[in-house]
């Protein structure tokens, strides 16, 4: 029985050395993305817990980085303060060189509480980029981009100009003239109306309105001839239903025998049981056990026959 107990005692103090954490015995801690006073952002990174024990740190000679895999280099703190000493490393940075080292301290929320940081040069430290004024984190947080009124020209951000009678655009990188006025060059020009004349729906421009016709830059009226009408848009005309276009005119639609106007008016077809045949409607001839089709110009077999050379025979 005690043999059983010293084999379990074993099996636990071996489980628990295996799954032990980087040397400290404190776990990493993650540290979120901020931007500092001067304007440097620094990418989202672990760091070694911070216990006052400066043999812990990941720095230190004896001690490797767990995330990046570099081994310590330092002998003796960089702090005087022995309170400071293992305030944690990122492990984006260089373990071994003090790039990338941090000997602020950390609030609850594992933001900076302190300037007392240290930026590596931009060539060592790619995580790490400076954001000019009047611009803000694009929406990925990778990158950044000006704020509205200002346009990016290589790493800065330039106020945009707005001439008179313009305002910013869409996006806020440019301008664009208000409602009524058209660019023309780097100005915002009134847009001349001619008599019977309109803003367009952009604003920039004009059009007739309804019953008026562009010609050049004028609106002529629409001359409407005999039997006809508007059309949707307004800037030209149809024949009413019943008559067809002819030239200039508008003519009647003639029917024949058994015919009716189409749809749209303008023409013929022939009334449900006959079938057009040149310019007249022949009766739909239906041979036994048979129907009219659907559209009414033809036949079809009723159920249980099928077509055959012009007749329906049963289906056996």
């Amino acid at each position: 029985m005690r043999t059983i107990l010293y084999f379990l005692l074993c099996l636990v103090l071996g489980s628990s050395l295996a799954f032990a954490g980087p040397k400290g015995g404190s776990s990493p801690v993650a540290v979120r993305g901020y931007v500092k006073k001067d304007g440097t952002y620094v990418q989202p990174h672990m760091r070694s817990a911070p216990d006052g024990n400066f043999s812990n740190n990941w720095s230190t000679v004896g001690n490797v980085n767990p995330y990046t895999g570099v081994a310590g280099t330092k002998t003796t703190p960089s702090n005087a303060n022995p309170s400071h000493n293992n305030a944690g490393e990122s492990f984006s940075g260089d373990a071994g060189s003090g790039a990338g080292s941090v000997s602020n301290t950390y609030s609850s929320n594992l933001e900076p509480i302190s300037d007392n940081v240290t930026v590596a040069p931009a060539s060592q430290h790619a995580d790490s980029y400076k954001i000019p004024p009047h611009a803000k984190l694009n929406y990925l947080g990778n990158g950044w981009e000006c704020i509205r009124g200002y346009y990016r020209t290589a790493q800065q951000c330039v106020a945009v100009e707005l001439p008179s009678n313009a305002k910013l655009n869409y996006l806020g990188n440019g301008w664009e003239c208000v409602r009524g006025y058209r660019q023309s060059g780097q100005e915002c020009v009134a847009v001349a109306l001619p008599p019977n004349g309109k803003l367009n729906y952009l604003g920039n421009g004009w059009e007739c309105v309804r019953g008026y016709r562009q010609s050049g830059q004028e609106c002529i009226s629409v001359e409407l001839p005999l039997n006809s009408k508007l059309n949707y848009l307004g800037n030209g005309w149809e024949c009413v239903r019943g008559y067809r276009q002819s030239g200039q005119e508008c003519v009647a639609v003639a029917l024949p025998p058994n015919g009716m106007l189409n749809y749209l008016g303008n023409g013929w077809e022939c009334v449900r049981g006959y079938r057009q045949s040149g310019q007249e409607c022949s009766a739909v001839e239906l041979p036994l056990n048979s129907k009219l089709n659907y559209l009414g110009n033809g036949w079809e077999c009723l159920h249980g026959y099928r077509q055959s050379v012009g007749e329906c025979v049963a289906v056996r």
